[in-house]
């Protein structure tokens, strides 16, 4: 048994000097962001319904319920809950963007050192280099989420090409709402709207509306969009 484990250590080991520094940095920030969530989690499932009910304890023990003074202290006892909820949320959302930065550090590091080997050794096999500049494309593209919906955009003589458009948001002509190739509730555009800034954090949004569609699902889709945390937000048109 303790053969075992000292064999997987050694492993370990070879394996994060082979990555070099930049993998300890990665581990390193992987073990925090965990430890991040699962706080979160021993929080929701414990901690936070024993301080909800001191919270409720304490406006019960008030006399006054019902002056403005009574309301706003109900207020501020409400944003204290609302606040302890999402304490070190956007720790853990800064780590999710930081991690694939760092590894496509690690990625560029890597190539750098190849070209060194290479360059010492006075050659190499043109495959190899082709490969890893394909590597290194295929890390730092930004790959676009296509709503998945046909529609037939407005004309405009004031089109204009939107750079680093990641998330696209399509409105039918009966009021549906697509995103990443499925129908989704507009309720739901939050919710969806920040799981694909995950992938591209500096995306912006292009809503795809229909000739015909509602102004009411759009501007419901654009706040929704706003909600994510997105502020590069475009309506999408042809060019006349």
């Amino acid at each position: 048994m303790l053969f075992a484990f000292t064999e997987a250590l050694s492993s370990i080991r070879d394996f994060m000097e082979q990555g070099g520094n930049v993998l300890w940095l990665i581990a390193l920030l992987v073990f925090f962001m965990w430890g991040m969530i699962f706080e979160r989690i021993w929080y929701l499932s414990h901690a936070h319904e024993i301080y909800v009910s001191e919270l409720v304890n304490k406006w019960n023990a008030r006399t006054d319920k019902k002056s403005w003074h009574a309301l706003q202290i109900r207020e501020k006892m409400m944003s204290q809950a609302k606040m302890e909820i999402n304490k070190n949320i956007s720790i853990i959302q800064t780590c999710i963007v930081l991690a694939p930065l760092l590894g496509l550090l690690g990625t560029v590091t890597g190539m750098i050192e190849v070209f060194q080997v290479m360059a010492f050794n006075g050659g190499g096999d043109a495959l190899d280099v082709v490969f890893i500049m394909l590597i290194f494309f295929i890390v730092t593209a930004n790959f676009i989420k296509e709503p998945g919906l046909e529609i037939n955009r407005p004309d405009s003589d004031t089109a204009e090409t939107q750079e680093n458009a990641a998330i696209l948001i399509a409105v039918g002509p009966t009021g549906e709402v697509w995103m990443d190739g499925r129908r989704i509730d507009v309720r739901q555009v939050k919710a969806n709207v920040v799981k694909l800034l995950a992938d591209n954090p500096q995306g912006s949004v292009v809503i795809q509306a229909d000739e015909k569609a509602m102004a009411d699902t759009i501007i419901k889709v654009m706040d929704g969009a706003r909600e994510a945390g997105v502020n590069a937000i475009s309506l999408a048109s042809e060019p006349k």
